[in-house]
């Protein structure tokens, strides 16, 4: 994902949102695809300022709506791929991770 470097680049979470948000509009001006785009790169700001996997999880979905409680096994048996962010996970159950 291109936009994993604006994880790294600002040491604020807001700041990571918002640019995550304007560099992803230019190829990707879709409401979904920006908010896949922000999960991205708050998921990597959180690490890198030592987030745990959980609150790093709490996050995501709290702040993007995203259900993020299967595990991968769980996952896997059903996945089919969609262009779209949301469309691309489980029979019509959307998937982040």
């Amino acid at each position: 994902m291109r936009i994993i470097p604006a994880g790294f680049a600002y040491d604020d979470i807001e700041e990571t949102l918002l640019k995550a948000k304007e560099f992803t509009e230019i190829t990707h001006n879709h409401p979904e695809g920006i908010k896949g785009a922000q999960a991205a790169a708050a998921s990597v700001f959180l690490a890198r300022h030592g987030a745990s996997k959980t609150s790093i999880r709490d996050f995501i979905e709290l702040r993007f709506q995203y259900d993020l409680s299967q595990h991968i096994d769980e996952i896997r048996p059903h996945y089919h791929f969609d262009i779209s962010c949301q469309g691309t996970g489980t029979a019509g159950h959307p998937r982040f991770f």
